[in-house]
């Protein structure tokens, strides 16, 4: 009898993750997105009423001229709305045309303590439907991130995440979201960031009910006045690599070799940027003797002024033949332009 109880009672204790899964998974979705040069990328989402409202991050849909949002069952939405926006918090609403939807409620912002174990559910590297788990590390100022930023608070947490979680729910024990993954910092081991839900519920609550097309979005995308080089460079002190299309591998390599350099600190979303570096492979090992190949682009991201630009690879009978060279040799000269004009 003893046994009995002391079995039921790990069992109350101890949570059901798999349970959890299956509860949070349905509220879940793939966000796709298209920008005007047709770059594709991809960001997560949750269902947080059922006749089709989502929450995701602002940085998912900034400058998409179009989308889909693709459900946990395999249902694909091509026509998506934009309901509400909060550009300082990194939150955004998003309509699609569908009823009778799995949501998921906002946990109690009082209920968000440090140490406390979390789950994150999203598409990672567009592998939909991962989860993984941690603690609550801290709620601490966005600002103690990065000087640019300002004005709310983000809950650090250790469940691991990557490119393509933005957006995504960090959830408590009992399935209830507490946060949007919102960024990642790559120098450090599992220091990912959460916008709490208690901004979300606002958004949620005086949504009006109305919503616009997705492609009013890019007209928000402003360019400031450009700077000089070297004066951009010396002070710069983060950095943010975008791989538009191509191999994972690439960015990688560029990575791994600005980490070891050391200049700047890598962050994973262009808005928490000092520097933007755009990647988009161009060109493919084959047969006919093409190699692989990359182009690359520095930008102020302040002002989305070009600092520079290379392009590496080629015939794989000389050069290019590894996308793992292509991306060493990107970060290489990348290293050579930023020493030398950071020095004029």
């Amino acid at each position: 009898m003893l046994l009995a109880l002391l079995s039921a009672f790990l069992c109350w204790q101890v949570p059901d993750a798999s349970g959890l899964y299956q509860r949070v998974k349905p509220a879940v979705v793939l966000i796709s997105v298209a920008d005007e040069q047709g770059r594709l990328r991809s960001g997560s989402g949750v269902i947080v009423r059922p006749d089709g409202l989502i929450a995701t991050n602002y940085h998912v849909i900034d400058g998409a001229v179009s989308a889909r949002v693709k459900l946990a069952n395999g249902d694909i939405y091509d026509q998506v709305a934009v309901a509400d926006t909060d550009q300082r918090k990194d939150l955004a609403l998003i309509k699609i045309k569908a009823i009778g939807l799995t949501a998921l409620s906002r946990a109690n912002p009082s209920s968000v303590e440090v140490g406390k174990t979390v789950y994150f559910l999203g598409a990672p590297m567009g592998l939909e439907g991962s989860i993984s788990q941690g603690l609550v590390s801290a709620i601490r100022s966005v600002s103690e991130l990065h000087p640019r930023l300002e004005g709310f608070r983000v809950i650090q947490f250790t469940a691991p995440i990557a490119p393509g979680s933005s957006g995504g729910p960090l959830v408590d024990e009992g399935g209830a979201v507490i946060g949007l993954a919102t960024m990642t910092l790559v120098s450090g081991q599992n220091l990912n960031f959460a916008v709490p839900a208690e901004y979300l519920e606002g958004l949620v609550q005086h949504w009006d009910g109305t919503a616009r097309p997705l492609h009013a979005m890019s007209s928000q995308v402003k360019l400031g006045k450009p700077r000089p080089a070297n004066d951009v460079l010396r002070s710069a002190k983060t950095l943010c690599v975008v791989l538009s299309s191509g191999s994972p591998v690439i960015k990688a390599e560029i990575s791994n070799r600005l980490l070891r350099w050391g200049k700047f600190a890598l962050v994973a979303v262009p808005q928490q940027a000092d520097l933007v570096l755009e990647v988009v492979q161009t060109g493919q090992l084959s047969a006919s003797g093409s190699g692989n190949q990359a182009a690359a682009i520095l930008r102020d991201a302040s002002s989305g002024a070009e600092l520079w630009s290379t392009t590496k690879g080629g015939s794989w009978t000389w050069s290019g033949w590894s996308n793992a060279w292509v991306g060493r040799a990107i970060a290489d000269a990348l290293i050579k332009y930023v020493n030398s004009t950071s020095k004029r």
